[in-house]
């Protein structure tokens, strides 16, 4: 069906201009296919469609279209990458303001849709910016960051219309301004290090039907995360039966992870965690890049291996504290490699939040390297 429920227009604001007469809309081209599914039964919680929801091959389009009302058609319009771009304010001054998914803020035009002028702030734009004055200065703010809907379902096509990097802030722009951005963080490659994809036909296509219902809303079709949740396919769970512990009973509900124990089996579970695997198994060292923990090479590589980077970055918190953080608590403590060695690798919880930290299987020179690294952030 076209359009999907994505939209022609999803709720990324549009605008109008009195003076032109014209209507500005964040439009895009997103289809999706709709297969009934048989003998469906309603779930507690869950997508409750009563049909399987999935992409459409082929791109999917993006556009900033100006439209005549009156006369029921296209003035001008001005193609992105990809769909899912930011809001539009248009000013008195002849100026139609909008980010894109690519991380882009753009000025044009109102009556024309010339390029004026673009700036990379490093990270999507999904919201419209606003104008307002100071002074009697003219402002231009708007809030960079990615997320929403089609970025977490969408998974893998969502990274098609550009950049997945989430780097939240409020940007203000006015004429004559000189501030500049700090550097980008580096990125790195996301890294899938399943265990081997043993399970049979069978459990991986049972599995693939519950991550379907239960799992894609938020983790992505076919598995690949849009840069918003971990992506699944990464997680140092796959090997861990504490993934049960997740999945089933909430040991990440801190985190928004809710407990699915209401309407799945420890089977079910099971399935779900077939599928994965057998998906990084299949895209192993394909993945799209993510946010790099750290600048030094070597415990870079060893976050990686060790699927830190699943629960943890260099200095912002996502399921677990960040290592700055890590690092800040245990200043000081002339004990702290021996207690920190022992956390990671005995597990714990209830000192960072509710959120248990599960055991984990480091051999001891890895883990004096993690340690040290750890400890050295400030």
């Amino acid at each position: 069906m076209m359009p999907g429920p994505d939209g022609a227009h999803s709720w990324h604001p549009m605008a109008y201009n009195p003076k032109t007469g014209l209507v500005y809309i964040p439009a895009q081209e997103i289809a999706k296919s709709f297969t009934p599914v048989k003998d469906f039964k309603s779930s507690e919680i869950g997508w409750n469609l009563g049909v399987d929801v999935a992409g459409t091959p082929g791109a999917k389009k993006g556009y900033l279209l100006a439209w005549d009302p009156v006369a029921q058609k296209e003035v001008w319009r001005s193609e992105h990458v990809g769909p899912w771009n930011g809001g539009i304010v248009a000013t008195a001054g002849n100026l139609v303001i909008q980010g894109d998914a690519t991380g882009h803020l753009n000025a044009y035009r109102a009556d024309t849709g010339e390029k004026l002028w673009s700036i990379d702030v490093q990270s999507p734009i999904m919201a419209a910016p606003v104008s307002y004055e100071v002074g009697g200065e003219q402002y231009i703010a708007v809030l960079s960051g990615f997320g929403s809907a089609f970025s977490l379902q969408a998974g893998k096509v969502a990274a098609q219309s550009g950049n997945i990097r989430n780097i939240s802030r409020v940007l203000a722009f006015k004429i004559g301004g000189t501030a500049t951005l700090p550097a980008a963080p580096p990125t790195q490659q996301l890294a899938l290090n399943p265990p081997p994809a043993t399970a049979d036909a069978a459990t991986v296509s049972a599995g693939e039907q519950l991550f379907g219902r239960y799992c894609s809303a938020c983790h992505g079709e076919n598995a690949v995360g849009g840069g918003v949740v971990p992506d699944l396919r990464a997680s140092g769970f796959l090997g861990n039966d504490f993934f049960y512990e997740i999945v089933l009973n909430g040991a990440m509900k801190g985190a928004g992870m809710a407990p699915f124990k209401a309407v799945l089996e420890q089977k079910d579970a099971a399935a779900i965690r077939a599928y994965l695997v057998k998906r990084a198994n299949e895209d192993k060292g394909s993945g799209p890049a993510l946010e790099a923990a750290s600048s030094d090479a070597a415990a870079t590589q060893l976050l990686t291996k060790y699927n830190c980077q699943a629960c943890h970055t260099l200095d912002k918190k996502l399921v677990g504290p960040d290592y700055k953080e890590v690092a800040a608590k245990y200043a000081g403590d002339a004990a702290a490699p021996g207690k920190l060695a022992q956390k990671i690798k005995n597990g714990g919880s209830g000192v960072w939040g509710q959120i248990p930290m599960p055991p984990n299987s480091v051999p001891d020179a890895d883990l004096k390297a993690l340690v040290e690294w750890i400890l050295a952030q400030k």
